[in-house]
């Protein structure tokens, strides 16, 4: 009995050490979240059929594909030519990556029952333009800090 209880406080000890570390990260991801992901939820939450969802992260997906082009050309223009020729390059592979990660999506989800598949399946594929325009912009905010 001893043992189990000494074994219980060490779990719950865990446990809220663990809590103390999530939390703040949690609080950090809902302060920082972008507009386009706030309108996305809001879209979804007003109509959330399949049809309704699949709408609200299309239209994230063109707006996040908006985003990352607009950070390339920002990048275009603030960088010198030989580090911006490296990051065409990046770019390129990114994009023959991202194509080839949909077909991968696509046969997945497709095989998949049920029509929860369809909003997975838009929410993977705006994941990956998400992501890139992130990164993208991260690397614009190394390049401020780089010149100030």
């Amino acid at each position: 009995m001893k043992g189990n209880l000494k074994s219980s406080l060490k779990k719950c000890g865990l446990i809220q050490l663990i809590c103390l570390w999530v939390m703040p990260l949690s609080i950090v991801a809902q302060v920082e979240k972008d507009p386009i992901d706030i309108q996305m939820d809001a879209a979804m939450e007003e109509n959330g059929s399949t049809a309704g969802m699949v709408e609200a992260i299309t239209t994230a997906q063109e707006k996040w594909e908006a985003k990352l082009n607009s950070k390339y050309k920002s990048l275009k223009q603030k960088m010198p030519p030989d580090e911006f020729a490296a990051l065409q390059q990046a770019q390129r592979a990114w994009i023959a990556y991202r194509d080839k990660q949909i077909e991968s999506y696509a046969i997945t989800h497709g095989k998949m029952d049920g029509t929860m598949w369809i909003p997975i399946h838009a929410s993977a594929v705006m994941q990956l333009t998400k992501q890139r325009a992130q990164e993208l912009e991260n690397i614009l905010g190394l390049l401020d800090e780089r010149s100030e």
